[in-house]
């Protein structure tokens, strides 16, 4: 009972884990489980809605009598009131409330896996590797096999529509699009993008996150990379785009071909190979310099590089790849630059090494990291 009351405890306070959630479903197939599960999170709903916000008692405490042996609702001594008032809702929120936590348990264990949601709303969830759209003759439009979607040519002909395909942080995908054009996708990603292309219309995707773009050469459709930062119009290229929302930056990285990157009220900034154009948030300012494209690719071998990177990013950038959250005790540390390569190193040999050039300390729980 006591591992019930802590995870129960956790779920309500909002501090409860993927592992935990697990752990808790598991133990509401107990019918006496579901019945303390219903009055623990009816108890604290009512809490919420304010019927007792006249009294002084602090919630956790409200909970920690909910867990004295043979407890139950009444005997927490609210004033009798309050609870006639809420009584029937106590028990209908209480089932609700364990509709919503069988629900919320699903959609947690969905965000592990890749996701395509269409312009209807509905969402497919890529578990197996082995996903297929087809026509009525059983033409294929959309197949998966392993880590890469493939959309036919086929898909330009049909009704196009918009999606969009998310990938969880842990993961990277390859999508080829209807008009041959293919994006590598890194961890923590989304790209919007029609089904298909029509003839003599740009082709124009959105952005959120970083991706590897070989587009195929079509002088008579442009191809254009939205993004919350800049946009990256090309006709047949090769580059790198990221744009991520919380790191302080964007930048585009041509390996090959033309692009122009634009911003609005900025001069668009034409790139040759081997040159990156970089956009400071904080600044609002635009920087083009000559590079080593491979460092800026490199990800999708697996390798992490970081130029003169502070930690906070390089911490976004740890998030994405091991799928764990970084907490920074110590708010100036993000502040503090590194240069370093890791070829599929662990979150912890990686730490270890930047803890070798600036002296902090850090602790890695299941789906924590904290830095102080």
């Amino acid at each position: 009972m006591k591992e019930l009351e802590y995870l129960i405890e956790k779920y309500i306070n909002g501090e409860i884990t993927d592992k935990d959630l697990e752990e808790l479903n598991h133990l509401l197939k107990s019918e006496e489980n579901r019945a303390y599960f219903k009055k623990a999170v009816g108890l604290n709903y009512k809490l919420n809605l304010k019927y007792v916000n006249s009294h002084t008692e602090d919630k956790k405490a409200v909970f920690k009598g909910i867990k004295t042996r043979g407890s139950n609702v009444r005997d927490l001594k609210p004033r009798r009131r309050y609870l006639r008032i809420a009584a029937i809702m106590i028990v209908a929120m209480g089932t609700i409330f364990f509709y919503f936590f069988q629900k919320h348990n699903t959609l947690t264990n969905e965000s592990k896996y890749v996701t395509i949601e269409t312009e209807s709303g509905a969402t497919e969830v890529l578990k197996d590797n082995s996903f297929e759209i087809k026509t009525k003759t059983n033409e294929i439009l959309v197949q998966q096999k392993g880590d890469t979607i493939t959309y036919s040519s086929l898909s330009n002909k049909v009704a196009i529509s918009k999606n969009v395909l998310s990938v969880p942080k842990g993961k990277k995908v390859v999508i080829a699009l209807a008009d041959g054009s293919v994006v590598h996708l890194n961890s923590g990603s989304k790209l919007t993008y029609p089904s298909g292309f029509k003839e003599n219309e740009t082709r124009e995707v959105l952005l959120e996150g970083e991706g590897y773009f070989k587009v195929y050469h079509d002088e008579k459709r442009p191809f254009i990379v939205h993004s919350a930062q800049l946009d990256v119009e090309v006709l047949g290229t090769s580059f790198n785009f990221s744009a991520y929302k919380n790191n302080s930056y964007a930048t585009a990285v041509l390996v090959q071909g033309k692009v122009a990157v634009k911003r609005p009220d900025k001069p668009t900034v034409y790139l040759q190979p081997g040159m990156m154009a970089k956009y400071s948030k904080s600044s609002d300012t635009f920087k083009t310099a000559e590079v080593d494209t491979n460092i800026y690719t490199a990800w999708m071998n697996g390798i992490l590089v970081f130029e003169e990177q502070s930690l906070g990013d390089i911490a976004n950038t740890l998030e994405r790849k091991f799928n764990k959250r970084i907490i920074f005790e110590d708010e100036s540390l993000k502040r503090e630059r590194f240069t370093a390569k890791f070829e599929n190193q662990s979150i912890s040999k990686i730490l270890e090494s930047f803890k070798q050039s600036y002296d902090f300390e850090y602790h890695i729980n299941d789906n924590e990291v904290i830095i102080r």
